[in-house]
């Protein structure tokens, strides 16, 4: 019932974690690159980082627009070659058809990621952490900011230096990492079109309604609101439930189902309470191994 209550699901928590999934790992350099954009002081960059390398590049934009961001690519693209796949989030200079018109004619794979869900693309946020705290530092201390950001190049990686290892190390690092980020998350359940679902947004569960999931990257998903807008979400970001719904049989929310599956896993296979074990002495014992003792009882036979 409590998935059929509009109240309830407008104020429910937020969903547990999913099982990570990591980028894939390029066989050589600058094939895969992540982009974003930073401001600090009043001064806007563009900063990208190779997927296999971790080389960053920083460079002043002279403004927000789509072509201004191109226009920065295109230099230091012909410095490292054009990659095969670059990675970004969702501003408005990325998803823009001049962005678009850019990949086919440079002939590169552009994949924009889910929006209000950063860790998707947590090597370019890592990133922007570290280059602006470079650019603080150096501001502060007077010093140059270039030399920073080369001091940082020329800083050695703790990873093999044969790049014919290098991405083999990389991804047995990532199964580690998997490994115990992993603990505690949920898989999910696929949502499917006109699912009846709940959008997470500014702390609260807003009703939308699922309109397809997106094509290039796993767990988004495109969904629409009672008032027409239409928007792109993480799965962890939307929640199903059976507003609307006029089955007689309660289907109890996604996570909660889970959790009782997981309950009845785990005790299917115990002992029943009223199948008694004796031991060789012939007392009662419980399925732990302990003695049953009878109470003792005032003007009672134990017997």
């Amino acid at each position: 019932m409590v998935s059929k209550c509009p109240t309830c699901n407008e104020n429910r928590n937020s969903n547990a974690k999913q099982p990570l999934i990591h980028h894939e790992i390029p066989d050589r350099p600058w094939a895969k690159i992540a982009v974003d954009l930073s401001e600090f002081k009043n001064t806007n960059y563009l900063l990208c980082v190779d997927y296999y390398s971790k080389y960053p590049e920083v460079s002043k934009l002279p403004s927000l627009k789509s072509s201004a961001t191109i226009t920065t690519l295109k230099s230091i693209f012909a410095r490292h070659g054009i990659p095969d796949e670059v990675v970004s989030d969702n501003g408005p200079q990325f998803p823009s058809a001049e962005f678009n018109n850019f990949s086919k004619l440079w002939e590169f794979r552009h994949v924009t990621l889910s929006p209000e869900y950063p860790q998707s693309n947590g090597q370019i946020e890592r990133t922007v952490q570290t280059l602006k705290k470079l650019l603080k530092k150096a501001d502060e201390s007077g010093q140059d900011p270039y030399l920073s950001i080369l001091e940082y190049r020329n800083s050695p990686l703790d990873s093999p230096q044969v790049p014919s290892n290098a991405a083999k190390e990389l991804r047995s690092r990532q199964r580690i990492q998997k490994k115990y980020y992993d603990v505690g998350s949920r898989v999910l359940p696929p949502l499917h079109k006109g699912d009846v679902a709940r959008m997470r947004r500014q702390g609260k569960w807003l009703p939308v309604t699922v309109i397809e999931q997106h094509g290039t990257v796993p767990q988004s998903y495109l969904v629409q609101t009672p008032d027409g807008r239409i928007y792109r979400r993480n799965r962890r970001h939307l929640l199903r439930t059976n507003e609307g719904h006029d089955d007689s049989v309660n289907d109890d929310l996604e996570e909660e189902t889970e959790d009782l599956e997981e309950e009845t896993l785990h005790t299917e296979n115990l002992p029943n309470d009223e199948e008694k074990c004796i031991d060789a002495e012939g007392n009662q014992i419980t399925r732990y191994g302990r003695v049953v003792r009878k109470p003792q009882r005032y003007g009672l036979s134990s017997n």
